[in-house]
């Protein structure tokens, strides 16, 4: 039986990877496909870099949901159900 969803490399790739403005990977002397720690006030995980595609402001990443992303967010929910996943402030170091 071949392997769906969350349980393919594909899926984990994807929500191990970081998307980044490419001004700010080059002022972080980052390259696409480095590792990089991302530190929130709840929990550090690697990741790997990404240059965005799509327009990207400056300051801003984008980590689809899955795993890496929940645990650099608090369990809070703010009695939607949902933990909070957008604004989350962080620090991003080059491994």
């Amino acid at each position: 039986m071949a392997m769906a969803g969350k349980e393919t490399d594909a899926y984990r790739r994807e929500v191990s990877s970081l998307y980044m403005n490419p001004r700010d990977m080059d002022k972080l002397g980052i390259k696409e496909g480095d590792h990089v720690l991302v530190r929130s006030n709840k929990k550090t995980v690697e990741l790997t870099a990404m240059r965005a595609i799509e327009d990207l402001k400056e300051g801003v990443a984008y980590l689809p949901i899955g795993q890496k992303a929940s645990e650099l967010c608090s369990a809070e929910t703010n009695s939607v159900g949902m933990p909070l996943l957008k604004g989350v402030e962080v620090e991003i170091l080059e491994v």
